[in-house]
């Protein structure tokens, strides 16, 4: 659901800044000693099929700070 609405918010954003290329960060772990790891391909393959970069931890900070912060506070 994640990378689903991820996807959906960086297609509204899109059409404001389409002379810029646009990642998504995503909370998913790219070591396969992750459970989150288990989805990487797919999640891969929807990203890029909407046009988008995906981006995966450690390089997503921001997925990974927003991720820390709400399980932190909440």
């Amino acid at each position: 659901m994640e990378v689903q609405k991820a996807v959906e918010v960086a297609l509204m954003i899109y059409p404001m800044i389409p002379d810029r290329s646009v990642e998504i960060h995503l909370d998913i772990n790219s070591s396969s000693n992750h459970i989150s790891n288990s989805v990487i391909r797919e999640a891969y393959g929807y990203v890029s099929a909407q046009g988008f970069k995906p981006v995966f931890k450690p390089q997503s900070f921001a997925a990974y700070c927003v991720a820390d912060y709400v399980c932190k506070r909440f």
